[in-house]
Parts: structure tokens; C-alpha cells; sequence
């Protein structure tokens, strides 16, 4: 089994994957209807951040990327 989100500017492109899922024989588990404000996506928030200068203080990423990063162990070494 897969399970699949997506997301519809417009119902007329939902409409026409719920036909589509019924003729294939799929099941529609779930739709929500989400209400998001105009322009609040990850542009808006970016653009936030910048008018008020940015970030100031940024650790190294290359010194964080080391402490995250934990090595699969392999078997052949």
C-alpha cells in the first residue's frame, strides 16, 4: 500500500483525481481543506527575515552537519 498527499490550487484538478482514483480502483482516505493566508508561505517568512536584516549569528553548518551525523556501521569493514 502507498499512501500519496497532495495538494490542489483548485477543486476542478481534485475533482478529476478523485474520478481517476475510483477508476483505478483506489480509495480517498482524506480531504482536507486547509485555509492558508496569501502570501505567508516560505517566500513571505524568507523575505521577513531579510527586511529585518537577516540572521545574525548562524553556527557553522559543516560543525553541526558532524555532530548529527551518525555512521551506518557496515558489515564488511
Amino acid at each position: 500500500m502507498k499512501i500519496v498527499t497532495l495538494e490542489f490550487k483548485n477543486d476542478t484538478d481534485l475533482d478529476l483525481l478523485v474520478t481517476l482514483t475510483r477508476r483505478l480502483d483506489g480509495e480517498i482516505i482524506n480531504i482536507e481543506q486547509i485555509n492558508r493566508e496569501p502570501g505567508r508561505g516560505p517566500v513571505y517568512w524568507l523575505e521577513e527575515l531579510a527586511k529585518k536584516g537577516g540572521i545574525k549569528d548562524f553556527p557553522d553548518p559543516s560543525k553541526w552537519q558532524k555532530e548529527q551525523r551518525i555512521d551506518k556501521k557496515l558489515l564488511s569493514r
